[in-house]
């Protein structure tokens, strides 16, 4: 039998022994969680450096897209000076420092100008998406008080809106029949028009105050023909006059993207009265 003082040492020294064990453990977690750390710092420095060069790079495609389409219009290389003519032309990879710039071009009017939505359109379109009319109703003049409270009153990226921590899910992600907003409104180009063949169906209940009946009526005129602004004016009432079109396109967009998030980059082209083209980067 161990005498009792054998068994104090033997005791204390387990106790130490395991005091020094917990020591190790908790400086080998502190040393581990400081590589994580140094490792994650690193790696974010690495993803801004290269948001911002890549930033740079679609700032000069940017300058050298409008450059070429300024060439082609003025240099007469173009037959029928005509927007779709220079959607025809955008490249649909340009290259800079190796780095590859996607081009996309559509008719601007295809996405509405997300400033000049009133209260009652923007509840409108939330009903569109899901939301109970009472809560869009209470939602509306919140998206639009976000609006105020921003640089020169405006969305300036869609960014702004569509991160508002209270928009439903369907909203920011897009359902099976339905875009999410980043792909169905954009900004700066001062229209909210519908074309008639091309415009999403939200918009119409959006701009319009379509029913439901109406949307179903559209649709199948769609599927059966291509529609005109008689038929809209048919379906929708005489508002539709003003606010659709049909056609060539007014307003050509032209959207650069190295596929690295934040570094898109926007240019709106139009033709003004004196048949001279007009190239704003947004």
């Amino acid at each position: 039998m161990m005498p009792s003082c054998q068994r104090r040492l033997f005791t204390q020294g387990g106790y130490v022994a395991v005091y020094v064990i917990a020591i190790i453990l908790l400086m080998t977690g502190i040393v581990l969680e400081g590589t994580r750390f140094t490792r994650e710092k690193s790696a974010l420095a690495r993803q801004s450096s290269e948001r911002i060069a890549a930033t740079i790079r679609t700032q000069a495609a940017q300058q050298l897209l409008k450059a070429r389409l300024e060439a082609h219009w003025t240099q007469g290389f173009l037959q029928r000076a005509s927007l779709l003519d220079l959607a025809a032309l955008q490249q649909a990879i340009m290259r800079i420092d190796n780095t590859e710039i996607q081009v996309i071009a559509e008719d601007a009017e295809l996405r509405p100008d997300a400033n000049l939505f009133n209260a009652e359109e923007w509840q409108r379109l939330l009903v569109a998406y899901g939301l109970p009319n009472a809560d869009a109703a209470e939602l509306a003049p919140r998206i639009l008080h976000l609006k105020s409270t921003l640089t020169a009153g405006k969305f300036s990226r869609l960014t702004e809106l569509v991160d508002f921590p209270f928009l439903p899910s369907a909203v920011v992600t897009g359902t099976d029949s339905l875009p999410p907003w980043r792909d169905l409104l954009a900004l700066g180009h001062g229209s909210k028009r519908l074309h008639v063949r091309d415009a999403p169906l939200p918009l119409f209940q959006a701009i319009l105050a379509a029913g439901p009946e109406q949307i179903e009526r559209w649709k199948d005129i769609r599927a059966s023909r291509i529609p005109s602004v008689a038929d809209a004016e048919l379906i929708f009432g005489a508002e539709a006059r003003k606010s659709c079109y049909e056609g060539e396109m007014q307003q050509l967009r032209v959207r650069l993207t190295t596929g690295i998030a934040g570094t898109e980059r926007d240019m709106l082209v139009r033709v003004d009265k004196g048949s001279h083209l007009v190239i704003e980067l947004l």
